[in-house]
């Protein structure tokens, strides 16, 4: 069984008496231990999907169609005391901004401390976490269980004196270091899923590709699987097991990272990649994307890339296309490899004349110096 299975997924926002869809059909699954990518411009809905699967979507957002389970049960029909026994200590999650974790009247070391109790109460665990209190003793000891254990995440989250950043309030830290205590509060728990949504967009490049670093290494050691909502590329190439790209509320492309960046299959994808620079080839000319995203709310007939698309045809405007697995002549190393377009699906074979796309823009192959 997958951890995690989103099955025919939508997701709306209600403004007064107007319902606007902001997901439809996902189809996503997730392994144990994987870290899958979500990709895609802003307005795609990557933060919208990670909300829906936390089950924290805002008061006037609802899912509307499919299913979310999570390790066999769905969430879409928990109850609120079935949901609160998930979160922390089965999924996790991780806000762009820090301050939307951390209370800003507690220190940190209370926090996590609070969290720990919560989801380790039994002091009969023999998880990783409880085997680092071991490693503690003297002045930590007699502050307890959970304080040792905070401190403990705080140093695995590459945080230089750990027992002074327990002692003080998220003020009197950086951004970096709030980011790195909100991601050590999250893993607390030890969750089976931990979803971050643009965890280090707001920080500096260096210190960004450092807290990943950090952040990778310990989701594989606790075997926690990521979902890593990015707009980023190369943080999704360097760090990411799986990629899924969406557009307009739709998942068009979902694949290995090697994949999609060697062997990127629907138009947008191929399109996104080459308006990225490279750093490889500096005088390569950059792709523009013409035109504008459509609104998800917006009800269109076709493949909601087709007004953007160079490559589109009549049936493109006309016919819906589905995310099907692409059949193997058409993939180099991922079987599974799934993509939602027409001119790849079979149904426009005549009516492309047997033409296929050509692939525009060759990044470096995804795992070359990733982790």
């Amino acid at each position: 069984m997958s951890l995690l299975e989103v099955a025919d997924l939508d997701v709306a926002y209600t403004r007064g008496n107007t319902r606007m869809p902001a997901l439809r059909d996902i189809n996503l699954t997730m392994e144990r231990g994987a870290i899958v990518g979500l990709v895609g411009e802003s307005g795609s809905g990557k933060s919208t999907l990670g909300l829906a699967i936390a089950q924290l979507l805002p008061g006037n957002g609802r899912v509307t169609a499919g299913t979310i389970a999570f390790d066999g049960t769905d969430l879409t029909s928990s109850t609120q005391a079935e949901l609160r026994a998930f979160r922390g200590k089965r999924i996790g999650v991780v806000f762009q901004d820090p301050s939307a974790s951390l209370n800003p009247v507690l220190t940190i070391g209370e926090q996590i401390a609070e969290s720990i109790r919560l989801h380790h109460d039994t002091g009969e665990s023999t998880s990783l976490l409880t085997e680092t209190l071991r490693k503690y003793s003297g002045g930590l000891a007699r502050r307890g269980r959970s304080w040792a254990m905070a401190v403990d995440m705080l140093a695995r989250m590459g945080i230089p004196d750990p027992a002074g950043c327990a002692r003080r309030f998220p003020h009197q830290l950086s951004g970096g270091m709030r980011q790195r205590a909100a991601i050590a509060m999250a893993l607390s728990g030890e969750p089976d899923l931990l979803i971050a949504d643009e965890p280090t967009t707001a920080l500096d490049v260096t210190v960004q590709a450092t807290i990943l670093r950090e952040l990778v290494e310990l989701v594989r050691e606790m075997n926690t699987s990521v979902l890593l909502v990015t707009h980023d590329l190369d943080v999704a190439s360097y760090f990411c097991d799986r990629i899924a790209v969406l557009y307009s509320g739709q998942l068009f492309e979902l694949a290995s990272a090697k994949e999609i960046f060697e062997n990127p299959q629907n138009p947008y994808t191929q399109r996104l990649l080459a308006s990225q620079p490279n750093i490889d080839d500096e005088s390569a000319e950059l792709a523009v994307l013409e035109g504008d995203v459509p609104d998800p709310a917006d009800e269109l007939a076709g493949c909601r890339f087709a007004a953007r698309c160079p490559e589109a045809i009549d049936l493109c405007r006309s016919t819906p296309p589905r995310l099907v697995t692409l059949p193997e002549r058409l993939v180099t190393h991922d079987r599974e490899h799934q993509c939602r377009c027409l001119l790849r699906d079979g149904t426009a074979t005549a009516a492309a004349g047997g033409a296929g796309h050509q692939v525009l823009h060759a990044r470096r192959p995804a795992g070359e110096d990733r982790r």
